[in-house]
């Protein structure tokens, strides 16, 4: 099987001319330079031989006799019905030319493919150029510039950023959600305006209104001493080892007692009710009895929260 030099040049293109040969050859050793052709050195061989065999002038005839005994090694006598070595691995040329404009040459302007019924290159553009125009070796065509590559992101970054998006669209709930708590306590006092009024003239009478709970462990010291408790006995803790009439092991209770610092849960509630009075009393500061400086009484508004005890 041969192929003439005439089919060099595809007919359909005839008319758009081509680069000078030092162009087509520069081509073709990109091709078999490639990475389509890095682990097949016989098929780098086999492009490079019909290759710079088709752009000697006047190309003879390449014959499948002479790529079997010039690229494969075979002997000037092989038989070809029996070896088909030369047609089985032109298949797979053809095939990675193919490949390689398809990818790593995407840019490439001129292109070329081996027909099949022969193994001369046929060279032509991916779009015909302006009539008589085309580039020399000393000037190369200008490749449109390739797109970069898109990197991917990594699975640790991808969660990192849903990570990120939920957080975010949790604080924002929760702001929402305490956007609306305070818009609901503001409307409350603008349906009660006399209500409004005194505790926004009370809270306007000094910088601070101070919120004072009790200490509930006055109240279990008492019950458990069987007798009230003075306020020099809640300032001086050593009544706790002066009870006599109480054992060791209570006397112990009680000093565990006093060293919490206990509110029962109405008095919280009620300083809670008080605490809703933000929106028109902002200054409020909640504090226990045990902490509160009698000095604050004089500079400050004061609640007191608790009984008669």
């Amino acid at each position: 099987m041969a192929a003439r030099s005439e089919t060099v040049v595809d007919e359909e293109e005839a008319k758009a001319p081509l680069p000078e040969l030092s162009v087509r050859r520069a081509l073709i050793d990109r091709v078999a330079g490639s990475s389509h052709f890095a682990r097949s050195a016989r098929l780098r061989d086999f492009l490079l031989y019909v290759g710079h065999e088709s752009l000697k002038p006047h190309a003879p005839e390449i014959h499948e006799q002479e790529i079997g005994v010039r690229v494969f090694g075979r002997s000037a006598s092989y038989d070809r019905s029996q070896d088909n070595i030369v047609r089985v691995n032109a298949t797979e040329l053809r095939r990675r030319i193919e490949t390689y404009f398809a990818t790593e040459g995407v840019t490439e302007p001129l292109v070329f493919s081996i027909p099949r019924g022969g193994y001369l290159p046929v060279f032509r553009w991916r779009t015909a150029p302006a009539e008589n125009t085309f580039h020399s070796s000393a000037e190369q065509p200008e490749l449109p510039p390739s797109a970069p590559p898109v990197e991917a992101l990594p699975a640790s970054r991808i969660w990192l950023w849903v990570s990120v998006c939920g957080v975010l669209a949790i604080a924002c709930g929760i702001l929402l959600w305490q956007n609306y708590g305070l818009r609901k306590k503001t409307d409350l006092w603008a349906e009660r305006p006399a209500t409004a009024a005194f505790w926004t003239a009370f809270a306007q009478a000094a910088p601070q209104t101070d919120i004072v709970l009790p200490d509930a462990s006055v109240s279990m010291s008492e019950e458990m001493r069987g007798k009230p408790l003075t306020l020099s006995d809640y300032l001086d803790r050593n009544y706790i080892h002066r009870s006599e009439e109480m054992t060791p092991e209570r006397r112990q209770d009680l000093e565990t007692i006093f060293n919490h610092n206990l509110v029962t849960l109405g008095d919280f509630h009620a300083a809670q009710q008080i605490l809703n009075l933000a929106p028109i009393a902002p200054r409020l500061r909640l504090t226990l009895a045990r902490f509160y400086e009698a000095d604050s009484i004089k500079r400050d508004n004061v609640i007191l929260i608790g009984g008669k005890k």
